[in-house]
């Protein structure tokens, strides 16, 4: 290496180090450009929106179009899911969704891959995949988030929903109690709705009875035969009935067979 080439290498280094070390001291002076955000420190991030509109983060849950269809439940692939609630009646301490009362929406973000899957099929729009990128905890045990509160799922958390689980057995049972009870009485109404058949009165011209289906066609019907009327003569064609058999009339008596002959003796040989 020449000398020049020595000398060069040199001044390119310091002026390296220098443009380095001023935007340092620029960025000391002036904390507002910082570019970097260090992770975890939310008071220092930027005001605009700085994670990109299609972030794939925390969930977030819009319970009051909740219908409690457990289609995002279904469709998650590892099971990180879990949802309870009724849609029989109201009970306390219940998230009143869509026609429904939530007690418990959980999601185990210690299993979730932000997949998205439990966004797309939901009908109403409900759960959506949050800008939140932060999940990081001291405990497994706070990697469960409660979607209802926005919170951890806590000890209180479980115990409400135990509590809550019973009262919904109860709901749904007086439901399926009430509505027996109405299909009876519905039942009950439309037999005494349907008049019975009253009996015929003694003596009364019996009822003239339906005609008959005609016959199918092809089909070979045969012609009523009418009776005979007293003292007119028979139709031609008409069946008569056989003559009687001649009575049996008694000869003499034929005498019996005669018995065959004995055999005669044979005479005696000299």
């Amino acid at each position: 290496m020449s000398l020049g080439a020595y000398l060069n290498s040199i001044g390119t280094s310091a002026k390296t180090i220098v443009a380095g070390m001023a935007l340092t001291f620029r960025y000391l002076i002036r904390p507002s450009e910082i570019v970097t955000i260090q992770y975890g420190s939310k008071n220092n991030a930027p005001k605009e929106r700085y994670v990109p509109d299609r972030h794939r983060g925390i969930h977030i849950l819009e319970t009051e179009k909740c219908i409690h269809c457990h289609i995002c439940e279904k469709a998650c692939p590892v099971d990180c899911i879990t949802m309870d609630g009724t849609r029989d009646a109201p009970f306390d301490g219940a998230w009143k969704g869509d026609g429904c009362f939530i007690s418990s929406f959980t999601l185990d973000l210690n299993k979730c891959i932000f997949c998205n899957l439990c966004c797309e099929p939901c009908p109403k729009e409900c759960i959506h995949m949050g800008m939140e990128f932060d999940a990081a905890a001291y405990t497994r045990a706070h990697g469960v988030k409660n979607l209802l509160t926005d919170a951890p799922y806590s000890e209180a958390d479980r115990v409400r929903e135990a509590e809550a689980r019973q009262l919904i057995e109860a709901a749904e049972a007086e439901a399926k109690r009430r509505k027996d009870e109405a299909r009876k009485a519905a039942a009950a109404a439309k037999a005494q709705a349907t008049p019975a058949a009253a009996p015929a009165a003694p003596g009364a011209p019996a009822a003239p009875k339906p005609p008959g289906l005609p016959p199918p066609p092809g089909a070979v019907v045969p012609k009523p035969i009418a009776s005979p009327t007293p003292g007119m003569p028979k139709p031609p064609g008409a069946a008569m009935p056989p003559p009687p058999a001649p009575p049996a009339t008694a000869g003499p008596a034929m005498p019996p067979p005669p018995k065959p002959m004995p055999p005669m003796p044979k005479p005696p040989t000299n």
